[in-house]
């Protein structure tokens, strides 16, 4: 869900201005066009992760309190905000890429959706290093695993999984390398919109 949510809410941050011909007015103020993009991003990422907090917590309370769960409900909400700390890595990169879709191609919600389910889905099933070059690789490697199979987890992340601080620091580096592109090109671009 968190993928999806970055796709839709990420390639929206331009792309809905120039789609709604209202990026014009915002061009036009006296602000420097990469702290239009920056604000937007910020504006996502607030939004989303209030979107999938309260759901998550309240997916949490309800799976915790069934008689059949052993931990105790306090251990449970601590494994949410663990959890949560993920997803929220995940909206920083996944919302960064998406943006660059969403200032450079015109459909963009599509070249998302290839990023999305095809290279993000394809480098989990294909043997090698490739796994290293999508940013699933390092969201499963700090994903807690308490009560999960780790079978399935393992065959995704490889003979050598990223340490969990270098997941952290190459999620941080994506978040920053795609957003420095984005604004390079929103700053270069020059948009034109048809009466």
């Amino acid at each position: 869900v968190t993928i999806l949510i970055a796709l839709f809410y990420g390639t929206g941050i331009i792309a809905d201005d120039i789609d709604g011909k209202t990026l014009t007015y915002l061009v036009i103020r006296p602000l420097r066009r990469f702290l239009i993009l920056l604000s937007k991003f910020a504006a996502y990422f607030v939004g989303t992760f209030a979107l999938i907090t309260p759901a998550h917590l309240l997916a949490t309370l309800i799976i915790a309190t069934d008689p059949k769960i052993k931990e105790s409900l306090l251990f449970n909400f601590g494994m949410s905000l663990r959890y949560i700390g993920v997803m929220s890595l995940g909206l920083l990169a996944y919302g960064a890429i998406f943006t660059v879709f969403g200032v450079r191609f015109k459909h963009s919600v599509l070249w998302g959706l290839l990023v999305a389910f095809g290279w993000e889905k394809i480098t989990l099933v294909v043997p090698g290093n490739i796994k290293k070059f999508s940013v699933i690789h390092y969201l499963l490697s700090i994903y807690p695993r308490h009560s999960l199979p780790t079978r399935p987890i393992q065959t995704f992340l490889g003979d050598s999984p990223a340490s969990p601080w270098l997941a952290i620091v190459m999620i941080f580096l994506i978040t920053a390398c795609f957003l420095s592109l984005s604004i390079w090109m929103f700053q270069r671009r020059e948009y034109t919109f048809e009466a």
